[in-house]
């Protein structure tokens, strides 16, 4: 039976009256002070010149998530996130800032469900995130949390942050956000916050089936970080993976993206040729999906998993073989010589192509 795909405009209030998820797959939030202060240029440049329109803010690509049962419809962020995530760091700022109540109840409201025991109604933020802990951590103390944003030691906490760059660069963020504010003291909140909430809009776009989800990422994409095929292949094997291990796997996987960089969906392949001992005839996704994964060649999960990391672990090798010294010593090579990457590549590679000959 064919999957529906559903599509329309929302504006943000009612976006955020809907509850959202970022998946371990996803990448880390990166916006940085170039793309906060883009985006409130754009949306006080609106609001200053046709406050009475509309104003298309981009896409979100969802996947309803079927795997758990819950009390209400939780929805994956393929893409999206970055946008998703500072519009409720931007009405967390706006709330902590304003003194007016009906704009700070608009806000929380956005943020978060309030809980309530009469109603039988449970406190719940919009957005959660299999991230890692500390995400979660920043989100409930200064995201969730009425006064959060003023915590005067923010920077102090957040900025030495190591663990998890997302939480950082959240932070950064909220400061970014509030250095904006002070430079343009013109700005009216309660203008700009009846503008977020009922003028801005999305199109939306949500399936329940993970590869109409990305078909449709690859198809509305035109900004931001796009997925790669890797980023599909890492969420549907970290899936399969218990509970208790899968942050483990995840933390294993980023690594290897943080090493290969741009170069995944290359390593990928590799593994691919050397497991299938045959070209590659269509995309990425799909050459798992019926050369590995369908005749079993390894399955899908935690020993598909295992075995990249056997693989990555000979590229390493190869490029610590190749100009010698410990890994210590590696990473500052690779900084000065742009070829140790290639080199690695070219035997890993060969190894493939000789499968071939």
């Amino acid at each position: 039976m064919a999957t529906k795909i559903y599509s329309d405009k929302i504006f943000v209030k009612n976006l955020l009256q809907m509850w959202f998820r970022i998946p371990s797959y996803q990448r880390a939030y990166v916006w940085g002070k170039d793309q906060v202060y883009e985006l409130l240029d754009d949306l006080s440049f609106a609001l200053n010149e046709n406050p009475a329109d509309e104003y298309f803010l981009g896409s979100i690509v969802l996947r309803k998530q079927t795997e758990k049962k819950l009390d209400y419809e939780e929805y994956e962020v393929l893409d999206g996130q970055q946008r998703l995530t500072t519009l409720l760091l931007l009405l967390a700022v706006i709330r902590d800032q304003s003194t007016e109540a009906e704009i700070i109840a608009a806000c929380q409201g956005c943020i978060c469900q309030e809980g309530n025991k009469i109603l039988n109604t449970p406190g719940r933020f919009r957005l959660d995130s299999d991230r890692g802990s500390r995400v979660q951590q920043f989100f409930k103390d200064h995201v969730e949390k009425p006064g959060g944003t003023l915590d005067q030691q923010l920077k102090q906490k957040w900025d030495v942050e190591k663990e998890d760059k997302s939480a950082r660069n959240m932070a950064m963020a909220v400061l970014q956000i509030q250095a904006y504010f002070g430079e343009n003291p013109d700005l009216k909140l309660d203008a700009l916050t009846a503008f977020l909430l009922n003028q801005v809009l999305l199109i939306y776009v949500a399936t329940e089936d993970m590869s109409d989800a990305f078909r449709l990422f690859t198809i509305l994409n035109d900004r931001g970080m796009p997925l790669r095929n890797s980023d599909i292949l890492k969420a549907q094997n970290l899936g399969k993976v218990k509970e208790d291990k899968k942050a483990m796997y995840a933390k294993d996987w980023e690594e290897m993206e943080s090493e290969l960089g741009d170069d995944v969906d290359r390593f990928l392949a590799y593994v691919r040729t050397i497991l299938v001992k045959d070209k590659a005839r269509h995309n990425l996704i799909t050459e798992y999906k019926t050369k590995v994964f369908a005749p079993n060649l390894i399955e899908e999960g935690q020993p598909f998993l295992d075995l990249l990391a056997e693989y990555f672990s000979h590229y390493q090798f190869l490029l610590i073989n190749k100009h010698g010294g410990t890994p210590e010593r590696r990473q500052a090579r690779q900084s000065n010589c742009p070829h140790a990457r290639g080199a690695a590549w070219y035997r890993l590679g060969s190894a493939a192509a000789g499968l071939l000959s």
